[in-house]
């Protein structure tokens, strides 16, 4: 439930977090517009670190670290993690390919 006050994980989102083994969040007024780790989440050789920042609408920030080392750093406009794991997903599969070399 998102307040005036606060803002916590979003309950559409709660499935995909218990799947991939996140802990829920809430986030008080005062940590608006800060980057909260939520977790790390690791796909064989390759892992991506969560961030949440909540106004209370929620942006993400995900740090991924592919297998060859390479390191991308996305992020969000709003809008709920569970519309966003999916292209994650796709980075870590090896199925989306970012190359600016």
């Amino acid at each position: 439930m998102q307040g005036i006050d606060y803002a916590d994980t979003y309950s559409w989102d709660l499935p995909l977090f218990k799947k991939l083994k996140l802990k829920p969040f809430c986030i008080e007024k005062d940590g608006y517009w800060k980057d909260h780790p939520v977790g790390r989440v690791k796909d064989g050789p390759a892992h991506v670190d969560i961030f949440v920042s909540c106004c209370p609408a929620q942006f993400w920030k995900f740090n991924i670290k592919l297998p060859s080392g390479k390191v991308l750093y996305l992020s969000t406009g709003s809008g709920s993690f569970s519309t966003y794991w999916p292209t994650i997903k796709m980075f870590l599969d090896d199925m989306l390919v970012v190359d600016n070399d």
